[in-house]
């Protein structure tokens, strides 16, 4: 009688990936490369990301997932500070199913700078935020 072995695998994505931010949204950002990754296991729904570099500048920027249809998506949730020469204020990286991964950071003291990837998709992440940023500060 012959038996089988059967490992039941856990369907997890890992994912890491370097951003170059130079396209600038709003006000006067500096320009930077942040290193990413994420952890997104679809059988318990789990999910950690994080940013782990920006200009080469070691860091631990932890992001949550945040509710983006048919994306993973993830923003950070405490202002990070200086990271280098860069003040961080948010972070925020997008993964949509069939298109290049794109994400912002909002720099300065208020977040009042902010640069984008090239393929950033404008209305489906900065706007949302953007939007709930003017509302709490009404």
């Amino acid at each position: 009688k012959k038996t089988q072995t059967q490992m039941k695998t856990t369907p997890v994505t890992i994912k890491s990936f370097t951003l170059t931010l130079d396209k600038v949204v709003k006000g006067n950002p500096t320009p930077c490369t942040m290193s990413c990754v994420y952890v997104f296991n679809s059988k318990t729904r789990t999910q950690i990301a994080y940013v782990l570099e920006v200009n080469g500048t070691l860091t631990d920027i932890k992001c949550y997932p945040i509710g983006v249809g048919g994306a993973l998506a993830y923003m950070s949730d405490s202002r990070p500070g200086f990271v280098g020469d860069i003040d961080v204020h948010l972070c925020c990286f997008n993964d949509k199913k069939g298109e290049p991964v794109d994400g912002f950071m909002r720099q300065g003291p208020e977040g009042e700078d902010i640069i984008a990837s090239e393929t950033y998709i404008h209305n489906t992440l900065s706007d949302l935020h953007l939007q709930n940023n003017q509302i709490s500060q009404k």
